[in-house]
């Protein structure tokens, strides 16, 4: 199992907006009209954008991680002496090295097919 580590929380951990979210304060709509009182609108909206922020990030960052298993690739083809396919996989860091892609590749459409789920509440 592959982790990511978040290292620059961005704006979202020093957001004020649910400073006053606490019920019966006076600046908080007691009318849910039927929708989960913890998760407003606007919230979703939010949480859909953001979502989309999130996913072009790690689209980009597997566009990078591409770029870099490309270098190790031609290093594996220096090191077995051949540009062949069949060839250059056996060479065991380029093998690592497409693993991890794969790994990441898989993360990323995880995340795409199951956050707007976990968004709705479904998972």
């Amino acid at each position: 199992m592959t982790r990511f580590v978040i290292t620059d929380p961005g704006t979202a951990a020093h957001s004020a907006k649910n400073k006053h979210a606490v019920p019966g304060l006076p600046n908080q709509s007691q009318d849910h009209s039927g929708r989960n009182p913890m998760v407003g609108t606007n919230e979703r909206d939010q949480a859909v954008q953001e979502r989309e922020r999130v996913l072009a990030k790690l689209r980009a960052g597997r566009e990078h991680l591409e770029t870099w298993a490309d270098l190790i690739r031609q290093g594996a083809e220096q090191r077995v002496g051949s540009m062949e396919a069949e060839d250059v996989v056996q060479d065991a860091s380029y093998a690592a090295a497409l693993d991890l892609y794969g790994d990441v590749c898989e993360a990323v459409c995880r995340f795409a097919a199951l956050a707007p789920e976990i968004e709705r509440g479904e998972r």
